[in-house]
């Protein structure tokens, strides 16, 4: 499985595409297919990953 890391701290840059992209500054942050999963939510994350044929 491929990923992007951004780290919102180093770079600021990072921080104001995740508010273009989710609306909000608030990390962990993971954006699978269409999904936007906010926090640690490990059912949500699995979901996800299912719903975009990853797993």
């Amino acid at each position: 499985m491929s990923f992007v890391e951004k780290d919102v701290i180093k770079d600021p840059k990072n921080l104001e595409e995740l508010a273009q992209k989710t609306g909000r500054k608030a990390t962990p942050t993971l954006i699978i297919g269409e999904e936007v999963i906010v926090g640690y939510e490990p059912a949500q994350i699995e979901k996800a990953l299912k719903n975009a044929g990853i797993i």
